[in-house]
């Protein structure tokens, strides 16, 4: 496990991640998580006395990485960009599951889920986190069709 204080930081004109709050892992930092490795992973921790797991690293060069600071870590922690954030982390080797409503979702929509199929491993999880949970499965289903 590592322990940092990071910085909250906020993208402008960035494509997708435009808008994005996050803060930044050096490679030194990284390379204690995970020795020679340059690709996304996951890990868990704590961000200030908020605890989350499964969230994914993303790397910008040289062996930095970032993380999203989403909003439910905004609301929780009660930080915002330009503040400190007492990082904690390790790597989290727990396998992704998906929800048993979206597979539901996903099994009764052939193409859908043959589609799905398709996609990388990392945009099938973004997808799933991304994914709003609905109390109607009709809603879940339209939601799935304009991925």
């Amino acid at each position: 496990m590592i322990t940092f204080t990071a910085i909250l930081e906020k993208f402008n004109e960035q494509g997708e991640k435009t808008s994005w709050t996050f803060f930044h892992i050096p490679a030194e930092l990284a390379q204690k998580l995970k020795p020679n490795n340059k690709k996304s992973f996951r890990v868990k921790g704590k961000l200030d006395s908020y605890s989350y797991k499964q969230v994914s690293l993303l790397p910008i060069g040289e062996g930095d990485f970032i993380m999203a600071f989403n909003a439910e870590m905004r609301k929780k922690t009660g930080r915002r960009k330009g503040e400190k954030v007492l990082v904690k982390m390790e790597v989290d080797e727990a396998a992704f599951s998906f929800s048993k409503d979206m597979m539901v979702c996903l099994e009764e929509e052939p193409l859908a889920l043959k589609n799905f199929k398709k996609c990388p491993v990392l945009t099938r999880n973004i997808s799933a986190n991304g994914l709003k949970v609905r109390s109607h499965r009709k809603q879940k289903r339209n939601e799935l069709h304009k991925r």
